[in-house]
């Protein structure tokens, strides 16, 4: 026989300590990093695989990666390619079903890359030994142009041309500047004969492992004040006539 009971209520506060961990894994998914040993910046992209490990049952309810700029709400993504060099932060967030977050930190060291670069490209009619000459048969193109040496390693490839042709032609003639290969930052002046009747459309390629730059310019007929041409139907002021039924 129940002769009278009593209640009693107390907290049982769950330690802070009780919170799931998180780990994971990092992948540079171009294989960047196995030629050059770190990522690098402008190539590389990173696949990140996070695990979060439970406390005592509760499971894992959400999952937060943070690279290169970017948040990822899964338990695996791949960033773009990396923005930027020097330390470059990795951060994987793990929340269970009471709500409680475990947190882990990794920073990426990321080795400098530019793309390839052509600067100073200039062009000139000249004569055979490199003379100014508006009315020369050959064409003068000087350029400086940078290729980056990842690391300093010297792997990164550097290989620069020349290409050029008549504008009304299909093809390029292709100039490959043995001399240069395998150097990182180069100044080069390069002259090729050039019918002074014609213009030419010129480029230069600057080229290494991951990369290919091109910059692009054009010769001009050679100088003349005005020019009728050969069909009778062309005029020209200040270069040779070269299109029929044209005004240049």
């Amino acid at each position: 026989t129940r002769v009278g009971y009593v209640t009693k209520t107390i907290s049982c506060a769950i330690p802070a300590t009780v919170k799931p961990t998180a780990t994971f894994t990092l992948e540079d998914i171009t294989g960047v990093d196995d030629v050059y040993g770190t990522p690098v910046q402008g190539l590389s992209r990173i696949k990140i695989t996070v695990k979060g490990t439970p406390s005592y049952g509760s499971p894992i309810e959400a999952y937060k990666i943070t690279a290169n700029g970017s948040t990822y709400n899964a338990a695996e993504a791949t960033t773009g390619t990396l923005k930027t060099s020097g330390e470059s932060p990795v951060t994987a967030t793990v929340t269970d079903a009471r709500g409680r977050s475990g947190s882990v930190s990794y920073t990426m060291q990321v080795k400098v890359y530019d793309r390839p670069s052509v600067s100073g490209l200039a062009v000139h009619r000249c004569d055979a030994d490199g003379t100014e000459n508006d009315q020369g048969e050959y064409v003068r193109v000087s350029f400086n142009a940078a290729i980056t040496d990842i690391g300093g390693q010297g792997k990164n490839a550097a290989s620069y041309k020349l290409r050029y042709k008549q504008t009304s032609a299909a093809n390029y003639t292709e100039v490959a500047f043995s001399d240069l290969a395998g150097r990182y930052t180069v100044s080069k002046a390069h002259i090729f004969k050039a019918d002074s009747g014609s213009s030419y459309d010129i480029e230069i390629v600057a080229q290494d492992s991951h990369v290919t730059t091109t910059a692009s310019t054009s010769a001009s007929t050679a100088f003349t004040l005005m020019n009728w041409g050969a069909d009778g139907t062309s005029l020209a002021l200040g270069k040779v006539a070269e299109r029929p039924n044209t005004l240049e």
